[in-house]
């Protein structure tokens, strides 16, 4: 099925995301481990604080990808995180791994740099394995659109090392590498 439409996310769109999520992040993700719930209240929160996200709806009307990001996310994100500790600490206990992921961290470089230093990023997008990569092209067109309406020429994101079929994604839509940790790869795009 062909993308029809890739339009602003409304408040009704938050389950979609949500199992677009689960169907689309890996299982090096805390998040994927989310009850869609959980999911829910954690792009709502985000959504909130900043209305860049959009959602690709295809022929049969049915979402099929989604993109969010926006400005200080660390703030939506810290907030969520001290809404929620008990929902986060049950998902914790039903896999342990990242408590010890979290505490590993906790032990490296404490000056390393862990995110993108750009104040304006992307933080997810996601698509349906069978619509993978025109529609994430229509949905980052459409969040650097809005970027650019709104005078905001620069944006990062970071990426997971695993995830080699993002970093190709990013690389081939003109993403530049800002650093790289043993884990991560954080990219800046300049748009024009």
């Amino acid at each position: 099925m062909e993308i029809t439409k890739v339009r602003p996310v409304t408040n009704d769109d938050f389950e979609s995301i949500a199992i677009i999520h689960k169907a689309s992040y890996g299982k090096d993700h805390l998040t994927s481990f989310f009850p869609i719930n959980l999911l829910k209240v954690y792009y709502k929160s985000i959504w909130d604080k900043n209305s860049y996200a959009f959602i690709a709806i295809n022929e049969a009307g049915v979402p099929v990808g989604f993109v969010i990001g926006g400005n200080n996310l660390d703030e939506p994100i810290k907030k969520f995180i001290r809404t929620h500790k008990l929902a986060l600490a049950l998902v914790l206990l039903k896999h342990p791994k990242f408590i010890l992921q979290r505490i590993a961290d906790r032990l490296k470089k404490a000056s390393e740099q862990k995110h993108t230093s750009y104040a304006f990023q992307l933080l997810s997008i996601a698509v349906r394995q069978d619509m993978l990569s025109k529609c994430a092209v229509l949905l980052l067109g459409a969040f650097e659109r809005q970027l650019r309406s709104n005078n905001i020429m620069q944006y990062g994101l970071s990426v997971r090392k695993t995830n080699i079929r993002a970093m190709q994604f990013y690389e081939k839509n003109d993403f530049k590498l800002e650093f790289e940790t043993a884990t991560l790869r954080c990219y800046y795009k300049n748009l024009k």
